[in-house]
């Protein structure tokens, strides 16, 4: 366990040298607004708009330690796709594509602290609060598509936390179907364990055990 910690740490200092991205984990339920602006979309702000507290994490992307990589775990993931053009893209060779524009879509993945018993993957009745703001967004965007993500902190080992954290995404899929009515397919789904902390100065925090939220490009 001490060894772990010290790739934890050695992992923190790495990646606030080399990473810029962001996760937003929001401390309490967020607005519509504030899901879809994360995501990319364009909103239209009014001064009577909610700031819901939240907290800014720098994103861990692409790096890995020994086997295990430190990137989504899912291969449908649009994000890894998104790291493995860009690392092709290094090697000198020249796209034969003709130049296009393409729009900027300025997105932030979105994390909630949502609260599990010990071992289970039941949604309790303070996370579904979380999960309907997803829902409305989604319901009110319906050409949005989202990665879910399940992540614990490093008590236990993968054996345990990956299989567990998959399950409490799959729970907020079908909480979002059958109460939103969103179709599964909009919504893909993985569990990373503790591979992806936010908080990599103390691997225990509570902002590593949560559920996280991605647009996935849809081409």
């Amino acid at each position: 366990m001490k060894m772990k910690i010290q790739v934890y740490l050695a992992l923190f200092l790495f990646v606030n040298q080399v990473f810029a991205d962001e996760v937003i984990l929001f401390e309490e339920p967020p607005t519509t607004k504030e899901i879809l602006e994360s995501f990319g979309e364009p909103v239209v702000k009014t001064r009577g708009d909610k700031a819901s507290r939240s907290i800014l994490f720098p994103l861990l992307v692409g790096a890995t330690v020994g086997a295990a990589v430190v990137a989504t775990a899912s291969a449908n993931s649009a994000h890894k796709s998104a790291v493995q053009g860009m690392a092709t893209n290094t090697t000198g060779h020249k796209s034969q594509q003709a130049p296009q524009k393409h729009t900027t879509i300025k997105k932030k993945p979105v994390a909630f602290p949502l609260s599990f018993s010990a071992g289970s993957a039941e949604l309790s009745q303070d996370s579904k609060r979380y999960i309907d703001s997803i829902g409305t967004a989604l319901n009110q965007k319906n050409d949005l598509k989202i990665h879910v993500s399940g992540h614990t902190d490093i008590s236990g080992g993968n054996e345990i936390n990956i299989p567990l954290s998959l399950k409490r995404a799959e729970s907020v899929r079908n909480y979002l179907k059958s109460v939103h009515n969103v179709d599964e397919n909009r919504v893909e789904i993985s569990g990373e364990g503790s591979a992806l902390p936010l908080d990599m100065r103390n691997p225990y925090s509570a902002a590593n055990r949560r559920v996280q939220f991605e647009r996935v490009d849809i081409n």
